[in-house]
């Protein structure tokens, strides 16, 4: 399923709900769209199928875990692999773990994400 250069939606995977909805605003305020998880058990893959985000933002910082899981839950389909997977904060030590695993990933911080953001519409 192709991504239209004219979605504006994110999935933002976050640990910690404050932080999550403080990035959340700063996102909505750049023009984005963005549902906040904080893990695999509330993505649900039927709305995400239907209205695929352009990307799925996954926090590595405290509980690498949970970002991972969703990114595999997203790999492991056809449809999934055209979502672009955005790892913020991957811990020292785990980026070639998380690169082999996920090599068409992304992989920043917090204050080059609307940098990586916006080559995403280009």
């Amino acid at each position: 399923m192709a991504i239209s250069q004219a979605n504006r939606r994110l999935y933002l995977v976050h640990w910690h709900s404050v932080e999550a909805e403080a990035m959340a605003h700063a996102l909505r305020q750049m023009g984005w769209q963005v549902a906040v998880v904080s893990n695999v058990a509330e993505l649900d893959l039927k709305i995400v199928r239907q209205q695929p985000p352009r990307a799925a933002i996954l926090s590595l910082s405290y509980q690498p875990q949970n970002g991972r899981e969703i990114a595999e839950t997203l790999w492991l389909t056809s449809w999934g692999r055209s979502i672009a997977l955005i790892f913020l904060n991957c811990p020292i030590g785990e980026e070639l773990e998380f690169h082999r695993q996920f090599p068409e990933a992304i992989f920043t911080d917090r204050e080059t994400l609307p940098i990586i953001l916006d080559s995403l519409h280009d």
